[in-house]
């Protein structure tokens, strides 16, 4: 089973305007400034306290989202780490 962590040490910083809107991430080693959704926001958030497996972000998403089953959402949530990974933002690590 992957797990997703992070790729700084220093952590992600955040900017929102607005639950229902975009951010803007930032990450302080590479110093790379991105454009993200709610949903991928919400899973960095969760990345970003610690390393997590997609089961785990499946649980913890869960209750946030309305009429989507778990395979959706387990389907959803691997898109947009895979969209993540790719912009660098977070890693596949060693369980």
């Amino acid at each position: 089973m992957t797990l997703w962590a992070r790729v700084s040490a220093e952590g992600l910083q955040f900017k929102e305007w607005g639950e229902d809107t975009v951010s803007v991430v930032f990450d302080p080693i590479g110093g790379d400034t991105h454009l993200i959704e709610p949903f991928a926001r919400e899973l960095l958030l969760h990345i970003n306290d610690s390393a997590q497996t997609t089961p785990s972000l499946v649980s913890a998403l869960g209750p946030l989202i309305d009429d989507v089953s778990q395979s959706d959402l387990g389907a959803l949530i691997d898109s947009c780490l895979s969209r993540l990974e790719n912009a660098g933002l977070i890693k596949r690590v060693p369980n």
